[in-house]
């Protein structure tokens, strides 16, 4: 295992460190879990955020991402796929009520993201 807290610690973006999948991703995972949160006792307001990109030069292929809040190892809470990603981008994506709702353990929190080239 290796950690990755250094490439991903900031609480504004710093695009001068990050993590990446290989070139030509077949379903590279990389999941980190959070840390400890409060339950907020209610069910507005729980976005998640990201930042991705594909590097220039990195692959003249398509490279779809896919990201996931997850609960524990196995609990999948919300997902969210984006297709052939380009240049950097930043999404924020809201949780639906049954998705918040379903948060049990605010401190087992994870977020995974899968890169694939498709065929």
């Amino acid at each position: 295992m290796t950690t990755l807290y250094t490439k991903i610690d900031e609480k504004t973006a710093d695009d001068t460190d990050y993590v990446t999948s290989s070139s030509y991703p077949a379903s590279d995972v990389l999941e980190v879990k959070l840390g400890p949160l409060t339950d907020p006792a209610t069910s507005l307001g729980h976005v998640v955020n990201c930042r991705y990109l594909k590097p220039q030069g990195f692959s003249s292929n398509q490279i779809d991402l896919t990201v996931e809040l997850r609960q524990g190892a196995g609990t999948s809470i919300a997902s969210w796929t984006y297709t052939n990603i380009g240049p950097i981008t930043q999404v924020s994506q809201a949780l639906t009520d049954t998705q918040a709702d379903s948060i049990t353990d605010y401190t087992d929190l994870r977020i995974r993201f899968t890169a694939n080239c498709p065929t």
